[in-house]
């Protein structure tokens, strides 16, 4: 009956096993397992015994023959496998339970960087290595593998997503720049990007360009082709970077460029002294001004500049001008310069050297007189002095004086005060010169 145990008996093929089953209700004789060996058709006979000991016997003939062809496994179903440009692949390998995988290959053709290979060292199968090189959509790619005697295909989808693509943000804040004043390189923050922009385009006031930054090669940077040349109102602009692939992101910047409103002096000659001379008339002393026009009367100094020279307006700036008239010592300057709506100051520093100090020559011969005879007029060498003595003075001997040369005003010399009147013994005497600014 259905009931009814049994036992099976028999020899079969290696691998396989001889068991008593149910079979929808039924109890009879079941073979089951993997055929381990190579055989031909072969006769075997299964006996099934019953629980009293009634048997029958059946026949059933078994040939198992070896793998025809490699038999690879998919990949990940339907689910799509993602990789990155320039990050190299997972082992991405195929289980193959038929004959050994002597060669692979693919179609479609695997995105770039990719490819298919055989690795018999292993476990004679195939496997995609590689690093993508560019994106791709999602694709199934359908891999055969050839054995000896037959091939097997397999399927895999993939992906390559653009790591690339730039990601740049928006830059918050209003940038204020000012007309014809050069500002500081303005940097998108790229926050994903790999590899180098292609480019950075968008249409900014004029004098402001955008361009990938030369050093970084990632992100984009705003910078002066010159300075911002027109008063612009408060605007938003969007700039576009280009990835490698020719993947595009965008971002926002607002830019108000505004009229300068103080006028903006340079320094001259940083905290190098500019000397002068006195009754030398100077040469120009200008300064640069790359902001708002000094009003006519706008410039000033403190402290006040040395006697004889004056700062004044030309050409919209600052000057200083005119000869000085005294000595003075090196002296920082700081010069203000008044605009319409606001002022700058800029340093100079200034010397007067003073030329009217005398620099007397020895006399260098032994001068003789003789008493009561008048004598020529002794003059001393002044080589280098300007400008009118003030005195000479010294002690000599009775009826000889010294006094500063009416003619020429800048040396002195030894006259005779009536005649020499005593006689002296040889000796030298020391005349002193005083000039203008004693």
């Amino acid at each position: 009956s259905s009931t009814e145990t049994i036992t099976c008996s028999g020899t079969v093929a290696s691998g396989l096993t001889l068991t008593g089953a149910d079979h929808n209700g039924v109890n009879t004789c079941k073979i089951s397992g993997t055929p381990t060996e190579v055989s031909g058709m072969t006769y075997y006979a299964i006996t099934a015994t019953g629980k009293f000991g009634a048997t029958d016997t059946a026949v059933i003939w078994i040939e198992v023959t070896g793998a025809t062809a490699p038999k690879l496994a998919d990949i990940g179903g339907t689910q799509t496998l993602s990789y990155s440009v320039a990050v190299a692949t997972s082992e991405i390998r195929f289980s193959n339970s038929g004959l050994d995988a002597l060669s692979c290959s693919t179609n479609p053709a695997l995105p770039s960087g990719l490819q298919v290979v055989s690795v018999t060292a292993a476990t004679n199968t195939c496997e995609i290595i590689g690093t993508p090189a560019s994106p791709a959509v999602e694709t199934l790619y359908t891999i055969t593998a050839s054995g000896t005697t037959g091939t097997d295909n397999a399927e895999v989808y993939l992906s390559v997503d653009d790591t690339t693509k730039p990601k740049i943000q928006d830059i918050d804040s209003i940038q204020v720049l000012t007309v014809s004043q050069a500002f500081t390189p303005i940097f998108f923050s790229n926050s994903t990007a790999v590899g180098t922009l292609k480019s950075c385009t968008g249409t900014l006031p004029s004098g402001i360009s955008v361009m990938v930054d030369a050093i970084s090669n990632s992100t984009c940077k705003l910078f002066g082709d010159g300075v911002p040349n027109t008063v612009t109102s408060t605007k938003v602009y969007t700039i576009t970077a280009t990835g490698q692939f020719d993947a595009t992101d965008t971002a926002k910047v607002t830019i108000s460029v505004v009229a300068i409103d103080t006028p903006e002096l340079a320094d001259i000659g940083g905290t190098k002294t500019l000397s002068y001379s006195i009754a030398v008339a100077t040469s120009e002393i200008r300064f640069s001004n790359t902001g708002q026009d000094v009003l006519a009367g706008g410039c000033t100094a403190s402290p006040t500049l040395p006697i004889g020279l004056s700062a004044v307006m030309a050409s919209n700036t600052c000057e200083i001008t005119g000869t000085p008239a005294s000595p003075a010592v090196a002296t920082s300057y700081t010069i203000t310069a008044s605009g319409a709506t606001g002022t700058d100051t800029a340093v100079v520093y200034l010397s007067v050297d003073d030329t009217t100090k005398p620099q007397l020559q020895d006399i260098d011969s032994t001068q003789v007189l003789t008493v009561s005879q008048p004598f020529t007029p002794i003059f001393f060498s002044n080589s280098t002095a300007v400008g009118t003595l003030k005195s000479c003075t010294g002690t000599l001997p009775s009826g000889i004086s010294v006094m500063v040369d009416a003619i020429s005003n800048s040396t002195c010399k030894l006259f005779g005060d009536g005649v020499p009147n005593t006689v002296t013994s040889t000796k030298v005497y020391t005349i002193t010169a005083t000039g203008q600014f004693d």
